[in-house]
């Protein structure tokens, strides 16, 4: 994966990235799957994000406050959606017409969608211990990038599953591991945070140093491009132990202040990365 827009002498600072790893994660918040290749749709990498577990309102379930989601490993093809989590294994047909729900994803309401059925909600209420259901959106449905992180080019379809708010997520194991540096320097043996707790879709070994992915804008690898317009403020998800769903202890177990409820990696991500990110908001980036 190589930039194709940087200028002559910032191109002198960077190496092309291999690809290390290609990820999805068919149910929101759910279990993140590797995929040795994939096909790219206008919503990203094929059934990424394509299902989503909802309260009675419509309202997203994800790991900010359910961490226990991580557990939930979900498989989804054309005509099925198999579910497993804690030795419990379902498989149902995937549903395309039926009970339609508006579902929410943050600040973005009514998102067409059809209820996938009780098995599912069954076996993600029991994980979660609330009550859910699990929706799809509808084929016909076409949801867009909020018009201040769109992409304004003819080639780009600006269109979404239920992710956050863009299609594809790049991390690389360098800035990973430099932030594990951080974390120990800041929390003195506080366990290392895996890179998998950043839930990128595309993860590359480096750039060439850590966090030069901060300054590429278009990167290309064979004959596919990739735009990427802005950078990833972190929330509390990225806190959660992805295997066992168990929150990352607080900082307060490894510092002399007794108060302080932070969790690693967002500690030392704030602290050294905190700073502005398209468009104009705060966050701890990576």
């Amino acid at each position: 994966m190589v930039d194709r827009l940087l200028l002559p002498e910032q191109r002198e600072l960077l190496t092309p990235g291999t690809i290390m790893r290609i990820a999805y994660h068919p149910l929101k918040s759910g279990r993140r799957q590797f995929l040795q290749s994939t096909i790219l749709t206008p919503k990203g990498i094929l059934h990424d994000r394509e299902i989503m577990a909802v309260d009675q309102n419509g309202i997203m379930y994800t790991q900010r406050e359910d961490p226990k989601l991580a557990l939930i490993a979900t498989d989804i093809d054309d005509n099925s959606i198999r579910m497993e989590a804690n030795g419990q294994s379902v498989t149902v047909p995937l549903l395309r017409n039926g009970v339609e729900i508006g579902a929410t994803v943050h600040s973005t309401k009514g998102l067409l969608s059809v209820d996938q059925g009780d098995e599912l909600a069954d076996l993600v209420s029991h994980i979660i211990g609330k009550r859910a259901r699990v929706v799809r959106m509808k084929d016909d449905f076409v949801r867009k990038v909020k018009p201040e992180y769109m992409v304004h080019r003819d080639d780009i379809s600006n269109q979404l599953g239920f992710a956050d708010g863009g299609q594809l997520l790049l991390t690389a194991s360098d800035s990973a591991d430099q932030v594990n540096n951080w974390i120990q320097e800041d929390t003195p043996n506080y366990p290392p945070v895996p890179i998998d707790n950043y839930r990128g879709n595309i993860e590359i070994n480096s750039f060439g140093f850590p966090f030069a992915e901060d300054k590429i804008a278009i990167a290309q690898a064979g004959n596919v491009q990739f735009v990427f317009p802005w950078l990833c403020a972190r929330c509390v998800e990225t806190t959660n132990d992805q295997l066992s769903g168990i929150p990352n202890p607080t900082v307060a177990d490894f510092l002399a202040n007794p108060n302080n409820k932070a969790k690693q990696p967002l500690y030392s991500l704030t602290k050294h990365r905190m700073g502005e990110y398209f468009p104009g908001k705060k966050g701890a980036l990576f």
